[in-house]
């Protein structure tokens, strides 16, 4: 992707979450010659319906993007196994930074847990893992929606 791409991308990006062009920050991740804008997990924090935001590659071993979200080894493997196999997370449940979680749905695109009022969003698409943490002040439903929504543009712009 040539910088001019990526910047009307990043264009689309803030039209997208309706955000001001001022809290768009453009910061670049190269990895395996990608490149990944950050801008999309500090677009997710900027709605204030997520708190921790973390996007991996589609096989869960290395991370992309991340804003305030670290997963163990072990914790993103097992959501990157629960998108094809979801009966370890079903029995054992959801794992996000020590916290389990107990897991609402999963099925081959969208895994979903709760713990008290807060919960986890995880959507996978072509080439990613979105990890989403909402705080007990939003709901489930708002949180859910952003994070499938921005899912939806990396499908739509071959992520």
């Amino acid at each position: 992707m040539s910088w001019q791409e990526t910047i009307h991308n990043s264009s689309r990006v803030r039209s997208f979450f309706k955000l001001p062009a001022c809290l768009l920050t453009i910061t670049f991740h190269l990895h395996f010659g990608r490149t990944i804008l950050v801008a999309y997990t500090d677009n997710l924090l900027a709605t204030g319906k997520v708190d921790k935001a973390v996007i991996y590659s589609r096989a869960g071993d290395a991370v992309w993007a991340t804003s305030n979200l670290t997963l163990q080894p072990t914790e993103i493997a097992e959501i990157a196994k629960g998108f094809d196999d979801p009966s370890g997370l079903q029995s054992n449940g959801l794992h996000v930074q020590g916290q389990k979680f107990m897991m609402l749905r999963a099925d081959d695109r969208s895994i979903y847990g709760r713990h008290d009022a807060e919960g986890v969003v995880c959507v996978r698409t072509k080439q990613t893992i979105v990890i989403a943490h909402y705080p007990p002040t939003v709901q489930a439903g708002e949180a859910t929606k952003i994070v499938e929504q921005l899912a939806d543009y990396l499908i739509s712009v071959q992520y």
